[in-house]
């Protein structure tokens, strides 16, 4: 609410320095409008009329010159609007699974198991802690050190 009050309070200061400023620049002065050849058509005109003018007309040119830019930016946000909705679509289903996964886990015999004894799980805990896992590990990273040293069957021209 403050900041539209303080928009239109703004507009009502630009329009009346507007009407100001064409009532300080109200002389007439002759501006050939139109010419074809030899016929020239003059109109007198207020200057301030003319520069408020020339204001209008570069203010929609820059809004057409801008719009482009624009569009482009407001697709590039509808896309990222997208993604995030991807991830927590992803991530929902995610947090589901640990969900089932901890249900099974709650379900399991409270009873401990002896000393050195391995405790079987259902085949259904098996696959969802296999999946978690799989989802949760990291990603293994790649050799390391120095690459081999080349043979005779290497091409040179591809090494």
């Amino acid at each position: 609410m403050l900041r539209a009050a303080a928009v239109v309070l703004v507009l009502v200061i630009v329009c009346g320095y507007l009407a100001l400023f064409l009532s300080w620049n109200a002389a007439p002065q002759p501006i050939a409008t139109w010419q074809w050849g030899d016929s020239k058509y003059v109109q007198p005109m207020p200057i301030g009329l003319l520069f408020i003018g020339g204001v209008l007309l570069g203010a929609v040119a820059m809004a057409l010159a801008l719009w482009g830019p624009w569009n482009g930016l407001k697709a590039g946000e509808l896309q990222q609007r997208e993604l995030i909705q991807r991830a927590k679509a992803k991530l929902k289903s995610q947090d589901t699974k640990i969900k089932e996964l901890t249900r099974l886990l709650e379900e399991q015999p409270k009873s401990p198991a002896p000393e050195g004894a391995e405790v079987e799980l259902p085949e259904a805990a098996k696959a969802a802690a296999a999946a978690v896992d799989e989802a949760v590990a990291p990603a293994k990273p790649g050799p390391a050190g120095k690459p081999d040293a080349p043979t005779s069957e290497d091409d040179p021209e591809v090494i």
